[in-house]
């Protein structure tokens, strides 16, 4: 039934999520699904279902963070992106959107250690080497800014990313 076609997906996820309300793995691929489509509140139910069943699923509170965080509920985001470190400590994903938001609040001493550790666990994120740029350059550390910036756009080259290459070369000029 999973022919590609997201309508036809997610009838199928929501068919089987009310035969077998307690089968966590259906439960998180209809949530995974429903963050796809942006319909974060429908993902967090379903997100929120799978770990109540199974605590051990991998990557939901981060999942969780992600449809918080397009929601624009910042604390709640922080709060699943902090249970995602506890549950890996590497996690960058969560170090990044960690630092990223902290930075956003003004935090910016913690800010930095995130974006740090993100880019010491993605060293080829460009995203990340932007992101910890920007806090150097409100830090009023430009050098080090500079470093970052130049990083980012210099990966954005070679990896064809687009994502803070752009920005990163702006923010040379």
């Amino acid at each position: 039934a999973f022919d590609g076609d997201t309508v036809g997906a997610v009838a199928d996820l929501e068919r089987a999520a009310s035969q077998h309300p307690d089968f966590a793995l259906g439960r998180a691929a209809l949530g995974r699904l429903y963050l796809r489509m942006r319909r974060t509140g429908r993902a967090t139910v379903e997100l929120r279902a799978s770990l109540r069943l199974d605590s051990s699923l991998p990557d939901m509170a981060g999942l969780l963070a992600r449809a918080y965080r397009i929601n624009g509920n910042l604390d709640s985001a922080l709060l699943w992106y902090h249970t995602e470190l506890e549950r890996d400590a590497h996690s960058s994903d969560a170090n990044l959107h960690i630092g990223s938001i902290e930075a956003s609040r003004g935090n910016l001493a913690l800010a930095l250690v995130h974006l740090t550790r993100a880019t010491e666990e993605m060293p080829f994120s460009s995203l990340a080497w932007y992101n910890r740029g920007q806090v150097h350059r409100q830090l009023g550390a430009l050098d080090q800014a500079c470093q970052c910036w130049q990083r980012a756009a210099d990966l954005s080259d070679y990896l064809h990313d687009k994502i803070g290459g752009r920005e990163a070369r702006a923010a040379l000029q």
